[in-house]
């Protein structure tokens, strides 16, 4: 027998719910995930130093077909780890729902 999500992140894992929706009300600050500032350090200067790129050299100034290789490349990597988040979340819910 399927059970149902037993909690509000279960039936966000689920798409049952917005992550916008009420089922946050609950949830006290202390209770929240903490923010990485490691992650989001490496997040805003590796956005930054891109941005500094893209001063130094303009996409007008590279060649046509370095910019199509860095299309297919940045494409490849989303499909990596896009892959990857869905073959956890399916092992999860598939490990959950058939208890």
């Amino acid at each position: 027998m399927i059970k149902g999500p037993q909690s509000c992140a279960q039936a966000r894992l689920l798409f049952l719910v917005s992550p916008l929706s009420s089922c946050m009300h609950h949830m006290s600050q202390s209770s929240r995930a903490p923010i990485w500032w490691a992650n989001a350090s490496f997040f805003t200067l590796s956005h930054v130093g891109a941005l500094y790129g893209v001063y130094l050299r303009p996409p007008t100034a590279v060649p046509r077909i370095t910019l199509v290789m860095t299309f297919i490349i940045w494409q490849l990597g989303e499909l990596g780890f896009v892959s990857t988040y869905y073959t956890t979340a399916f092992g999860f819910i598939v490990k959950n729902l058939s208890a």
